[in-house]
């Protein structure tokens, strides 16, 4: 049975901030225009970056919730999204 001590929600909010300063810093280098931006491989590069980080943090928080309340393992990131979505039904108490 799932307890909510059983959740480090210090670890979750860590992961939660690192997608909201990645998605802050995404907006800067998107911030241009269309042509300004595909003509600036650096800016296409870091914009990849937040994107893979921001994916990595929020598998990171899927993986996490997934063993901490299903005591499950997920096998890359699109089954820990799959698993997830599985359990739409299920409301914390």
């Amino acid at each position: 049975m799932f307890m909510e001590s059983d959740l480090d929600i210090n670890r979750i909010e860590i992961f939660l901030k690192d997608i909201e300063k990645n998605l802050s810093e995404l907006e800067q280098y998107v911030s241009v225009p269309i042509e300004d931006f595909l003509s600036n491989s650096m800016r296409i590069k870091a914009s990849f970056m937040c994107i893979l980080q921001i994916v990595e943090a929020s598998v990171n928080i899927g993986l996490y919730i997934l063993r901490k309340i299903f005591g499950e393992e997920a096998r890359g990131y699109v089954d820990v999204f799959k698993r997830l979505g599985e359990k739409e039904s299920y409301h914390l108490r």
